[in-house]
C-alpha cells in the first residue's frame, strides 16, 4: 500500500483555494494598490478562482471518497 495520504489532496485543495488570494494581496503590495481592484492592484488574480474553485473542491471530493474506500478496505480485513 502507499504511503500517501488522503489528507494530502485536502490540504492541496486549501493551498489552491487560498492561491488566488495570496497572489492578489503580494502583488498588491508591490504595485501599491488596493488588492481587490484590478486596474492599479492584484485583483487580476483573483480571476483565477474560476480555475482553483472547482479543483480545489474535486480535489477535497477525492480526498473524502479515498478516505472512505481505505476505510471500509481496513474494515474488511
Amino acid at each position: 500500500m502507499s504511503r500517501f495520504r488522503p489528507r494530502y489532496l485536502s490540504y492541496a485543495a486549501l493551498v489552491l483555494l487560498v492561491l488566488p488570494f495570496a497572489l492578489a494581496f503580494i502583488t498588491s503590495l508591490f504595485t501599491e494598490g488596493d488588492m481587490w481592484n484590478e486596474g492599479t492592484g492584484g485583483g487580476a488574480w483573483l480571476w483565477l478562482l474560476f480555475l482553483s474553485l472547482p479543483g480545489a473542491f474535486l480535489l477535497f471530493l477525492t480526498s473524502i471518497i479515498w478516505w472512505l474506500i481505505r476505510d471500509i478496505k481496513k474494515r474488511g480485513n
